[in-house]
């Protein structure tokens, strides 16, 4: 890799770390946390219904998201 190469990287990667919410995107994750199929483990399976509910809960946020953007 040149030294431009690794500059434009490097500049790219700023600029994606400043655009990035950080708090907003923790905190959706800690949200995501509470649809869980094991309560022992904490995890979600594949096809379970904690697993739709997540994907519903994203959805809603998402909609959300975009129309406080507008």
């Amino acid at each position: 890799m040149h030294k431009e190469e690794g500059e434009c990287e490097l500049k790219e990667e700023e600029a994606y770390v400043r655009a990035v919410d950080v708090d907003y995107s923790f905190h959706l994750a800690k949200r995501m946390e509470q649809y869980k199929c094991n309560e022992a483990l904490g995890y979600r399976t594949a096809g379970s219904r904690a697993e739709w509910e997540t994907g519903e809960m994203i959805r809603r946020e998402g909609g959300h998201r975009a129309n406080a953007k507008s």
